[in-house]
C-alpha cells in the first residue's frame, strides 16, 4: 500500500488534491464504472487532475491496482487514509476527505439518482455525513473505538456498493 500512496504522492505533487480525496474519487468512479475501458480512466482522471495533467503513463496502472484491490474475494480492500500512528484527528479528516472524494467519483459516474437502491441511497447519505465532518476529535479510548467502527463501516460500505452495482 505504501507503494502506491507514494505513486499518488508524485501525481498529485502541486494540485492541491488529498491522497485520501483522490483515492475516494477513484474508488467511488469504480463502483459505478467498473466497466469502464482504460481510455475512458484516463480521460476522467485527467479531467479531475486537470491542474497536473498527468500524462497517460504515470496514471495507467491506476484503473488496474483499484479494480484489484475492490474485486478480492478475502475482502482486504483497505482505504487509503491516514495510518494509526497518526492522531486521532487526522484520521478522522482523511476518513472524511476520503468520503467527500469517493460521492464525487460516484456521482460523476452516475446518471439518475432515483435508480438507486435503498440500500445505496442509505450509504450514500452515510458517506455525505461523514464528509461533512468537522468537530475536533479528542484522543481517547471511545473516540478511538467509534473512529474504528466509522472506517469499517466506510470501507464495507464501498465494497458492498462495488460488488452490488457491479453485477448488474
Amino acid at each position: 500500500m505504501e507503494n502506491y500512496r507514494n505513486k499518488l504522492k508524485e501525481i498529485l505533487l502541486g494540485t492541491g488534491i488529498e491522497i485520501e480525496e483522490f483515492h475516494g474519487f477513484l474508488c467511488g468512479l469504480y463502483c459505478k464504472g467498473k466497466d469502464r475501458q482504460a481510455a475512458e480512466w484516463h480521460k476522467v482522471i485527467q479531467d479531475y487532475l486537470v491542474d497536473a495533467g498527468p500524462e497517460i503513463e504515470t496514471i495507467d496502472w491506476i484503473p488496474d491496482w483499484i479494480a484489484g484491490s475492490l474485486d478480492q474475494s478475502d475482502f482486504q480492500f483497505r482505504l487509503l487514509i491516514p495510518d494509526d500512528d497518526e492522531t486521532l484527528e487526522a484520521r478522522a479528516k482523511g476518513l472524511s476527505t476520503w468520503c467527500s472524494g469517493f460521492i464525487t467519483g460516484y456521482e460523476s459516474a452516475y446518471e439518475s439518482v432515483s435508480a438507486r437502491s435503498e440500500e445505496e441511497k442509505e450509504i450514500m447519505h452515510d458517506f455525505a455525513s461523514i464528509a461533512r465532518l468537522s468537530e475536533v476529535v479528542e484522543e481517547s479510548a471511545d473516540n478511538e473505538s467509534d473512529f474504528m467502527e466509522l472506517e469499517e463501516y466506510v470501507r464495507m460500505g464501498c465494497i458492498l456498493l462495488s460488488i452490488n452495482l457491479n453485477q448488474n
